[in-house]
């Protein structure tokens, strides 16, 4: 995109786009700074839901999971084109890291919440694990083709996710 296209975009000049911000990457600075506040108050507010606990574990995953799908399908193209960005630049490959360690420490924060559920012995790991298998299931429902129905695919990856970290009922 280019600065023309973007000012025309926000029905102000050039110039006035300038007045604002110093060049085009700040000004995509900006748009994420603001995208990542609201992601990360939808991310916060699904860990809540998850923490609050109240339900079977396979409900509390499922609506996570869901949770999350939504918040990144609302901000699709967004998603796709900050995770090729990240390969190049390192600004960007630096917030995503940031924002991994924050999404790393709750899902920690939560099994240690259930630790008296869990048959894993590495909260750490498990975190990973749980993480990176949730990073999957997200990513193949908003980005991937599914060869599955994504009703089979979220409870199929919900019974991996409570079967793999050794979650169990309390």
């Amino acid at each position: 995109m280019t600065t023309p296209k973007l000012a025309k975009a926000a029905g102000v000049s050039v110039g006035c786009l300038y007045g604002y911000f110093k060049d085009k990457d700040d000004l995509f600075q900006a748009v994420l700074d603001r995208y990542s506040q609201q992601f990360d108050a939808l991310r916060e507010d699904a860990f809540r839901k998850l923490q609050s606990g109240g339900e079977p574990i396979q409900d509390q995953l499922s609506g996570f999971l869901t949770d999350l799908i939504a918040v990144h399908q609302a901000s699709r193209e967004l998603n796709a084109e900050m995770k090729q960005l990240s390969f190049r630049d390192q600004s960007i490959k630096s917030r995503l890291e940031r924002t991994e360690v924050k999404v790393h420490a709750a899902i920690k924060g939560w099994l240690q919440s259930r630790r008296k559920a869990i048959t894993i012995g590495d909260l750490e790991a498990g975190a990973v694990i749980l993480m990176d298998m949730v990073n999957c299931l997200v990513d193949r429902v908003v980005f991937g083709h599914m060869p599955v129905s994504r009703r089979r695919l979220m409870e199929e990856g919900v019974n991996a996710l409570v079967s793999v970290v050794g979650l169990r009922e309390d």
